[in-house]
């Protein structure tokens, strides 16, 4: 009876991993707080991502969903936003500091180049897999 009420809670899930629910709301909560708990944006930045990674890494490390495929792609969103907030990073450098400004518009953009082609190549493996 009881897992047939709370089905919608605990089908997405392994069942060693059931309480990855509260996981992922409490990821939403602190990224949320950001907002509130830094005035600074770089600060705010720094604080998603740093978010956004543990969570990848836990993800990656727990393999909570019960579909591989479905793993997969938690990770590679989760690595794709950690590139989009870094990316966000280059308008956070000191606009009166022109060489800081530079280096971190390349190390930016190297990062976002790397990063961009790797969720279109995990999803080419994966459907190759599938086929």
């Amino acid at each position: 009876a009881f897992r047939k009420r709370w089905r919608f809670l605990l089908a997405k899930y392994r069942p060693d991993v059931h309480w990855w629910s509260l996981v992922i709301l409490c990821r939403g909560v602190a990224l949320a707080l950001s907002t509130i708990a830094f005035s600074l944006g770089r600060d705010q930045l720094l604080y998603v991502v740093a978010i956004l990674a543990a969570y990848g890494f836990w993800a990656n490390q727990l393999k909570p969903w019960r579909h591989a495929v479905t793993n997969a792609f938690d990770v590679v969103m989760s690595v794709a936003l950690v590139a989009a907030a870094s990316a966000m990073l280059r308008f956070a450098a000191n606009p009166a500091d022109r060489d800081s400004q530079d280096s971190l518009g390349s190390f930016v953009v190297a990062f976002t180049q790397a990063t961009n082609f790797v969720p279109e190549a995990v999803a080419a493996v994966l459907g190759a897999k599938l086929v």
